[in-house]
């Protein structure tokens, strides 16, 4: 009887019927140089050699690395809890704690270099620093200066006003913000608050700009340009979340008015501008792009939930929601460069805005984690867990990520070589 042998099934059979072509490819090496063992090893080395490949940026929980180990490096316990992330200049760390000093400590270690203290106490969400010097506002309503290096007072101004949120050190001049209205004060919202430019030199008021709002945010520079937010008060307007705001631009020499435009999205966070738009966001739960010509709203998009800050680089803003959400969106049109969601449980949102650096986007979420993801597309690249609470995000410098928690305790963390 003649046998009949079933049909053989080509290549392309198996490619058409959906087969992987991972296992195509091991097919023919194996169809090829099933009478030669040899070859089936280095086939099959070959073939997995390529899904490793393929598949080095996939892990099940999405992260290229997944959860790693950051190096501690060293902690200090100071008086009060941290309202503002310390930051990092060089090889020093520098901060504020809630009620206590002003301090620079060695990045290495933590010794401390020097610390200011005043008998009125400082604003600790004033801290900023440019290349040469140390800025802080004290609860007199004065604005400090002190060497970055050694901590030697420089000059102090009193401007009568008290100043809660930081001054912007730019080209020589420090343009601070001053408030009617805030914690541990009386609050006055039928005054006004100014802007004023002072010399960095030497402390001297270069000009001052009177608004119509009684608190002002820390103002952005672009382009000989300041963009400065603020709230006022008008009983005319009900407005159920949010309040009268505006924004003006002013000259960056004289303080003189460009154009001022009005809004109801409440108290300004955060503001950051381009060559062509101006963005912000306010108390409402939107981000908006201003024209920088004349200020006319040329789009608004929703966050969904509240946006505690936002950083910008070139065409594009980088911010996180309450609802677990991160955003990258362009600052032409407001539409989305891509969109992350944070992990491990609803309401685990990014605290602060994110630090970017070499083509990362670094932040401290509100269960500890700390997260690094892919600037450009969003792709999650790491994770690590803390166990830190704090009430605000994380400093960044010389690979090194330092937090403030909110028992006043600082913790500094090294970056593994092999991740960075």
């Amino acid at each position: 009887m003649k046998r009949i042998l079933p049909e053989k099934k080509s290549h392309y059979f198996f490619l058409r019927q959906g087969a992987s072509p991972l296992l195509i490819l091991a097919r023919i090496f194996w169809s090829y140089h099933h009478r030669r063992w040899i070859f089936r090893v280095f086939g099959c080395f070959i073939v997995f050699t390529v899904i490793q490949i393929i598949h080095t940026d996939i892990r099940a929980d999405g992260f290229k690395h997944g959860e790693i180990s950051l190096l501690y490096q060293w902690s200090l316990q100071t008086e009060g809890p941290f309202n503002q992330a310390p930051e990092i200049r060089g090889n020093k760390v520098y901060g504020i704690p809630q009620k206590s000093a002003l301090f620079s400590l060695k990045l290495d270690d933590g010794t401390l270099i020097w610390k200011k203290s005043i008998q009125a106490g400082w604003w600790d969400r004033t801290l900023a620093l440019d290349e040469e010097k140390v800025y802080a506002a004290s609860r007199k309503a004065g604005l400090f200066a002190f060497d970055l290096n050694s901590g030697k007072e420089i000059w102090r101004t009193d401007l009568g006003i008290q100043v809660q949120v930081r001054p912007l050190p730019v080209n020589g001049v420090v343009y601070t913000p001053s408030t009617h209205v805030g914690t541990d004060i009386p609050s006055h919202h039928e005054k006004s608050a100014k802007l004023f430019a002072l010399d960095a030199v030497d402390g001297s008021i270069l000009w001052a700009h009177e608004s119509h709002c009684y608190a002002l945010q820390t103002p952005f520079y672009r382009n000989g340009v300041i963009y400065l937010a603020g709230s006022y008060f008008n009983p005319q307007l009900d407005i159920d979340e949010g309040g009268p705001m505006s924004i003006e631009a002013l000259d960056a020499e004289t303080g003189e008015i460009l154009w001022l435009t009005h809004g109801t999205d409440g108290f300004v966070k955060s503001i950051y501008a381009t060559d062509h738009e101006v963005i912000y966001i306010g108390y409402q739960d939107f981000v908006n792009g201003l024209s920088r010509i004349n200020g006319v709203r040329i789009w608004r998009r929703d966050t969904g939930n509240w946006v505690p800050d936002l950083a910008g680089l070139e065409g594009y803003v980088y911010f996180g929601s309450a609802n677990t959400m991160v955003h990258a969106r362009r600052t032409a049109d407001g539409s989305a460069i891509w969109e992350y969601n944070i992990p491990w449980g609803s309401f685990n949102y990014l605290l602060g805005k994110p630090v970017i650096e070499e083509g990362r986007l670094y932040f401290l979420t509100q269960r500890g984690q700390v997260l690094a993801l892919n600037q450009g597309t969003g792709a999650p690249l790491w994770y690590a867990q803390t166990g830190l609470a704090s009430r605000t995000g994380l400093g960044y410098g010389n690979s090194r990520i330092v937090i403030g928690d909110m028992k006043g305790k600082l913790h500094t963390y090294l970056i593994p070589k092999s991740i960075r």
